[in-house]
């Protein structure tokens, strides 16, 4: 258990989860070495290096900013909504990019990436607002009624 004075910022799942999620990166880290050929290791570190400093330099910031934002213009069970329909909007985005932008396509397979994931992403996107919109017409309505 956690003495009085000791900082509680982790806890028994992280001392837990710690292990295996080292487990996970172990037998990753070893398959990628032992497969370098398919797995290519030179450029797989380049590229999570690459999504590092994309997280640092202009996606935490840009949270943070937004967060910043939000804070001051946005209240209450709102703001719980509109934050639920950024982190939406964000992880869907970033999780679409390499589809939208192409990756991997190839003209002499065109079964590889065939669909219109622009589309797909727009969709989900007006999805997750409209969602957004209605309930927060849902909790605007419902504090105009209690007194």
């Amino acid at each position: 258990m956690n003495e009085p004075n000791e900082d509680p910022t982790f806890g028994k799942l992280f001392w837990l989860s710690l292990p295996v999620g080292a487990v996970f990166v172990a037998v990753g880290a070893i398959t990628a070495l032992r497969q370098h050929g398919a797995s290519q290791p030179v450029a797989l570190v380049a590229f999570l290096v690459g999504l590092w400093l994309i997280h640092d330099l202009v996606v935490a910031p840009t949270v943070f900013a937004v967060g910043a934002g939000l804070r001051h213009r946005v209240g209450g069970r709102s703001r719980a909504i509109v934050q639920a329909a950024l982190i939406v909007t964000g992880v869907v985005t970033l999780v679409s990019i390499p589809f939208v932008a192409g990756w991997g396509r190839d003209p002499q397979n065109p079964s590889l990436l065939p669909g219109n994931y622009a589309a797909g992403l727009f969709a989900i996107l007006v999805a997750t607002w409209v969602i957004a919109g209605v309930s927060l017409l849902l909790v605007w309505r419902r504090a105009k009624r209690t007194p």
